[in-house]
């Protein structure tokens, strides 16, 4: 019995101790969030350009021109979602676990982010209509939450959504690109 509200006695006194010194001990200040993560950037590279990639947008030119054999590396953050208010649909720079063949690249996550050197731009004008639309031609390569590639030829750099419907997303990328001069 003794033992038993010995017991008792410290518990207590743990779970009061809080309560009784409230007032008394100067408040201590929260902890300061953690710095920023360390750029992941291979030594060499340089930060040559900051681009927002809205999820509703398929392609966005980052307006960078690139010569074959020109060395980028990438590193992406923030979210979408691929079906507006649908809380499942959600994913980082990586994507979602799914694959379908209606994506620019059906080996990669639906919803990452990925890259094109458009080396080449085609518009085609229906004759009936007389509307017009753009045709890119370039090597979709992926990128994820951080990437690299080689340029293999001359072109434009653009980013986009591995996911050809892209009308119904939201949120954003913010993808920095990094070149490696040449010397």
């Amino acid at each position: 019995m003794r033992r038993a509200l010995s017991r008792w006695f410290a518990t207590a006194s743990l779970l009061l101790l809080p309560l009784l010194t409230a007032g008394f001990l100067p408040a201590q200040e929260p902890p300061s969030p953690p710095p920023p993560p360390a750029p992941l950037a291979p030594e060499g590279f340089v930060l040559a350009k900051t681009v927002v990639l809205p999820g509703k947008t398929a392609w966005i030119d980052s307006g960078l021109e690139v010569k074959p054999g020109d060395e980028m590396f990438f590193e992406a953050e923030g979210s979408i979602s691929i079906q507006r208010n649908n809380p499942v649909a959600a994913c980082g720079p990586d994507g979602l676990a799914l694959r379908t063949m209606q994506q620019p690249l059906s080996d990669r996550n639906l919803g990452c982010v990925i890259g094109m050197v458009v080396y080449r731009t085609d518009v085609i004008e229906d004759k009936e209509s007389g509307e017009k639309a753009e045709r890119r031609r370039g090597d979709p390569f992926p990128i994820g939450r951080g990437g690299s590639s080689v340029a293999a030829e001359a072109g434009r750099l653009w980013l986009g959504i591995n996911e050809n419907l892209t009308g119904d997303n939201e949120g954003e990328f913010t993808v920095r690109v990094y070149l490696k001069p040449r010397g």
